[in-house]
């Protein structure tokens, strides 16, 4: 990211020295991963070689490509994935499994020059039209299958819920354009917004405010659609995220961070973590890009990452 913007070719040769690190262990380890998924496992791992490997490297990803398809579950001619091959349970959004995966592949597909790659990622989201579709147009794909907690199938963050899984969307629209994806990613977009978050509607809703989970997870997604459209009503919602946000905070002479809540634990307040997915970096980061936003406007600053797409 640094390299990206600064243009130091330290940072840069950096980012290749990891790079290829990877890949030597990617090249003569199998399976690369216990995990399919793109967080913790092979998807992720495929997604950073196409994206930012060499040729030797892009070798390497099209073979963990291959292991990817071979590993697939076939559901009604659609495929799916374990997170892990010793747990045989399906979490179908983005972080564990199918939504992350067919991102994955779908972004491999033009990198690698493999069509192939590509209708993969067109059934995987074939599926989580299949899985996700509810009664009220929206789309909101099962937190797990078989579901953990009957009582609550649905998330709404990056993670497990349609914040994170409308990317494939987006993705597969960018590669399909007037195929319908576009209509699905804004089907995930308005089960979010009408899923009444922030509010703490009951016992573990919404208790989460980090960029994985919770609230600036979210914020990003109202960010990258403000920036995508003008639509100021996107932005204005991104305002009232954060100001729950901020009346959230701890802060003190040791400064400023945030703890979520467990509902299940006593007492429930966590300890404040100061990571990115979980913690102060994430949310920081958000309500920096907010601030710019606000300040510079549609076209401000975004940094990039491997799981967005390109063009966002």
């Amino acid at each position: 990211m640094w390299a990206l913007v600064s243009g130091d070719p330290g940072a840069r040769d950096g980012a290749s020295d990891v790079v290829s690190a990877i890949s030597g262990v990617a090249a003569s380890t199998r399976p690369v991963s216990e995990w399919r998924d793109i967080l913790e496992g092979e998807a992720g791992v495929l997604l950073v070689l196409a994206e930012l490997g060499n040729a030797r490297d892009k070798r390497v990803a099209s073979g963990i490509a291959d292991q990817l398809i071979g590993q697939a579950r076939w559901i009604d001619g659609l495929p799916d994935w374990y997170s892990r091959a010793d747990r045989p349970v399906f979490l179908p959004n983005f972080s564990h499994g199918l939504a992350g995966i067919g991102y994955a592949l779908t972004a491999a597909s033009t990198l690698l020059e493999r069509p192939d790659l590509l209708e993969m990622g067109v059934l995987a989201g074939r599926r989580l039209v299949r899985l996700g579709s509810r009664p009220d147009g929206t789309i909101a794909v099962p937190h797990s299958i078989p579901l953990a907690n009957p009582e609550v199938p649905v998330c709404f963050g990056w993670c497990h819920g349609p914040t994170g899984t409308l990317r494939l969307f987006e993705l597969l629209d960018r590669r399909q354009p007037g195929h319908g994806w576009a209509g699905y990613a804004e089907s995930c977009r308005r089960a979010v917004r009408s899923s009444g978050l922030p509010a703490r509607l009951f016992p573990g809703f919404w208790d989460n405010l980090g960029q994985c989970c919770g609230t600036a997870g979210v914020g990003e997604m109202a960010l990258d659609r403000f920036q995508e459209t003008g639509d100021t009503d996107w932005l204005g919602w991104a305002v009232a995220l954060a100001q729950d946000v901020l009346n959230r905070r701890i802060a003190d002479e040791s400064g400023t961070r945030w703890s979520h809540t467990e509902h299940r634990h006593d007492p429930p307040d966590t300890e404040a973590d100061v990571g990115w997915m979980q913690g102060a970096a994430g949310i920081a980061s958000w309500l920096l890009r907010l601030a710019r936003v606000g300040q510079e406007g549609v076209g401000a600053a975004k940094l990039w990452w491997p799981d967005r797409p390109v063009s966002a």
